[in-house]
């Protein structure tokens, strides 16, 4: 008998989404892992847009990159 398990990786850094413990969670099917991510009920922090899925940290230093101001040139005195 053969099974097969879905599990969640960040598309951008290769993350593996796990539970508190750090165990990977195993879902049944795709739509089930896609079901549980975006379900913002239950506090999962992962982003998934309906082709790419991101982790916290990437998401983060993504939304960073993306509205960082910046500074304006100076000349030395």
């Amino acid at each position: 008998m053969t099974e097969t398990h879905v599990v969640v990786y960040c598309d951008n850094c290769g993350e593996l989404y796990t539970d508190p413990d750090g165990e990977s969670i195993c879902f049944d099917t795709r739509y089930q892992a896609i079901a549980f991510l975006t379900a913002q009920t239950v506090g999962v922090r992962w982003v998934y847009d309906g082709d790419t899925i991101i982790c916290p940290g990437c998401h983060g230093a993504i939304r960073r990159a993306e509205h960082a101001h910046s500074l304006p040139e100076t000349e030395a005195i």
